[in-house]
């Protein structure tokens, strides 16, 4: 189960944050923006999942499935 995703990392954040997490300057197609930013939301959206699951392991099974 996911608790969250990257498109929806990358949906929390506004334009500017966006150039500045990516770095290296202005992209101005949005495709390409969103091109460059995947990985690092895909990453975000990895940690959160792990952090949730070290809080619900305390009480709940979370590697098994239902």
């Amino acid at each position: 189960m996911a608790y969250c995703t990257a498109g929806e990392v990358l949906d929390m954040l506004k334009e500017d944050m966006l150039n500045v997490i990516i770095g290296d300057g202005y992209i101005e197609d949005e495709k390409e923006r969103m091109k460059a930013a995947m990985p690092l939301a895909e990453q975000a959206a990895e940690d959160a999942q792990a952090e949730i699951d070290g809080y619900l392991a305390k009480r709940y099974n979370v590697r098994g499935k239902a």
